[in-house]
């Protein structure tokens, strides 16, 4: 249904409230996040529809359905946000000390790849606490149990705020030791595999495919079991290259290309704002791409 042109003029700050609502599907929803009364949201959506002549929600049983107008300017309102979020900041937020601390998590094998990052970061930021978690259950960023993620993905959460870091390719690696005693071929080797647990499914069926009818010396749950075992000679494995260069391991594949992945920095879409939460975005995007840049170059 059309909504009648009108010359109410357009007011800024309804664009937070169109975004809370597109982004909670529900009036009570947006209301809860801009922390006010459902029939504010509903009263300012009125407002906005009718000060750009547009149907922006229908509304349904199962909440509001955004309309083709309101998904054609759901960017350009999140522009309009961050660019309100920069001026604040850079009236308020240049005369302040960044400080408060920042939870991140990682599994543990990329965790070997934060020490860099979380150097830079001290150094640029020594007022903030920092705290790393490794584990191997995911900590929950929408319940706040972390501040920032770094995954291993090709699917990001689509309900977080993330920046890709970088691409990171998977390969067969070995140690030299091993190599000498085996040769070069893959189904010489003797292999260190996943298990079943770990919910790898990428690198197993790459596994059963590749190497039909080998059966692992050793199943492991742990990113850091893998390389260890691998520098100790133990058998051959598939790593993030960037993490089998670090061990000192000989690469006996290069890429494998459908093994590829990506590096995630995720956050809660509340925190994306953060300056403790960008700075960190900000330094490990730049340390990942050096050290993938390097590696790269090093194993060729």
């Amino acid at each position: 249904m059309a909504v009648e042109n009108s010359t109410t003029e357009f007011n800024w700050d309804d664009a937070r409230f169109f975004l809370a609502a597109y982004r909670a599907g529900s009036y009570l929803g947006a209301a809860r996040a801009l922390a006010v009364s459902h029939s504010t949201v509903k009263r300012r959506i009125e407002l906005l529809e009718r000060s750009v002549g547009s149907r922006l929600f229908a509304t349904t049983s199962g909440g509001l359905l955004p309309t083709d107008a309101a998904q054609a300017v759901f960017q350009t309102a999140e522009r309009l946000e961050q660019a309100a979020q920069h001026f604040e900041h850079r009236l308020t937020g240049e005369s302040r000390e960044v400080s408060g601390s920042l939870i991140v998590t990682s599994v543990d094998g990329i965790s070997g790849l934060l020490a860099p990052v979380i150097q830079t970061y001290h150094e640029r930021y020594p007022a903030v606490r920092l705290q790393l978690y490794t584990s191997d259950r995911p900590l929950d960023l929408r319940r706040r149990e972390a501040d920032i993620a770094v995954r291993v993905t090709r699917r990001p959460d689509e309900d977080l705020f993330g920046r890709k870091i970088c691409n990171v390719g998977f390969g067969a690696f070995a140690s030299v030791d091993l190599i000498k005693a085996c040769g070069t071929e893959l189904h010489a080797m003797p292999w260190i595999a996943w298990d079943a647990s770990a919910g790898a499914t990428l690198t197993d069926d790459w596994f059963q495919d590749a190497l039909p009818g080998i059966e692992p010396v050793i199943r492991v749950t742990h990113t850091t079991s893998m390389i260890d075992l691998a520098v100790a000679g133990v058998g051959a494995a598939i790593l993030p290259m960037p993490l089998g260069h670090q061990a000192g391991l000989r690469s006996l594949s290069g890429e494998i290309p459908e093994l590829c992945s990506e590096i995630w920095c995720l956050c809660h879409p509340e925190l994306r704002y953060s300056d403790r939460v960008r700075g960190f975005m900000q330094i490990t995007g730049d340390a990942f791409v050096a050290e993938t840049s390097r590696a790269a170059t090093s194993l060729r």
